[in-house]
């Protein structure tokens, strides 16, 4: 570090007269006026720096190796780009296969004169309502291009798998206590799980890993795997209890999950956001969580003997569904997004073991299925 030769503050200046001493902005006053009581003459200059021969070589072997790194990444961004830019392109060819389905069978009922039984049903369908689709909308997309990890050489700190995630995306390991739940993308190509330590009721203890650490602990994590590619390209973290029951979006957009800690989260596929939504309302558990086949509404069982349905795109709860007497173990929902089928009862209590299913539009339960005893 520089100093100046009277004060140790910062220097701005050196006196060349002087054999190069380094003088900060007050001090160069001073010192001009001593030259002129002396009456000697007064050469201020900038400073500059030589560097030794031994620095000088270790600055150039950085600078050229900096050089290869930077261009290294740029290789790395553009073969990621790649990669973004093929996932983009095979939705864009699952949604026109769709939309040519669509399509055909449109063109088919056109060409026809007579209808059968379920045909008509299409038609009537038709002539009721005109068909309309959203805007065509893509998640919001981020990354870190040219984040620099400001790594020091001769630096030997030790670096956690916490680290390793979040600076360098590399997941170097799995879940750390038992799978609870697994969901399964509608192309196939990504399996979301869902893990956590569930509380035995006769205190056993955990004997899958011979870990001590994974023994005591609950990861709490949601962890999403490339089929094809056989292995793990994301974690999720934000439950701070089990992760009992998850879900995806049929455009592999979004994740939903149901935890211990009451919550139902959304999570941004696209941007590996850590929750990009915290939905509350459950006074106990999450067991289940469902989604209509149309992606715009949520449907959760609890142990609070409730099912609760919420809208995705307002982020608000829609509706409630009162009537088992036990704990809510599963819900599913028809494709027709007609009915929400539920099923209770505990090991405990036994006082509910039922099958019920709820009409969604009126909110209201149509019929209960008491064969379970």
């Amino acid at each position: 570090m520089l100093q100046c030769s009277v004060c140790s503050e910062k220097p701005t200046r050196k006196c060349n007269t002087c054999n190069g001493k380094l003088f900060c902005n007050k001090c160069s006053y001073i010192h001009f006026d001593y030259h002129i009581e002396k009456g000697t003459f007064c050469n201020f200059g900038k400073i500059q720096i030589f560097l030794s021969s031994i620095k000088m070589g270790r600055l150039k072997e950085n600078i050229k190796q900096a050089i290869k790194v930077i261009e290294s990444q740029k290789l790395k961004i553009l073969e990621n780009t790649s990669k973004t830019m093929h996932s983009i392109k095979n939705m864009m060819n699952l949604a026109f296969e769709e939309l040519e389905k669509m399509k055909k069978k449109y063109e088919e009922l056109y060409k026809k004169e007579f209808f059968d039984e379920k045909e008509f049903s299409q038609v009537e369908e038709i002539i009721k309502e005109r068909l309309a689709f959203e805007y065509p909308f893509f998640g919001y997309i981020e990354g870190t291009l040219t984040k620099n990890s400001n790594a020091k050489k001769a630096n030997n700190k030790r670096v956690s798998m916490e680290m390793l995630e979040s600076e360098y995306k590399l997941y170097v390991e799995g879940h750390t206590s038992c799978i609870n739940t697994i969901a399964v993308s509608n192309d196939s190509t990504l399996i979301a799980s869902g893990s956590g330590l569930q509380k035995s009721s006769d205190n056993r203890k955990s004997i899958w890993s011979i870990n001590k650490k994974h023994q005591n602990s609950s990861d709490n994590t949601i962890r999403v795997w490339n089929a094809k590619e056989k292995q793990q390209i994301a974690v999720f973290k934000g439950h701070t209890e089990p992760i009992n029951s998850i879900v995806m979006t049929s455009d592999n957009h979004y994740i939903i999950s149901g935890s211990n800690d009451k919550t139902i989260r959304i999570w941004n596929l696209l941007a590996e956001r850590q929750s990009e939504l915290v939905l509350k309302g459950h006074e106990s558990r999450v067991s289940s969580v469902a989604i209509t086949s149309d992606d715009k509404f949520i449907v959760s069982g609890s142990w609070d003997k409730t099912i609760r349905l919420w809208d995705m795109q307002k982020k608000c709860q829609e509706g409630i569904f009162l009537g088992h007497e036990d704990i809510i173990n599963v819900v599913a929902v028809t494709n027709d997004k007609q009915f929400i089928v539920s099923g209770s009862g505990s090991e405990l209590k036994n006082e509910d073991n039922t099958v019920r299913i709820w009409n969604l539009n009126d909110k209201r339960q149509e019929t209960v299925f008491e064969v379970h005893r």
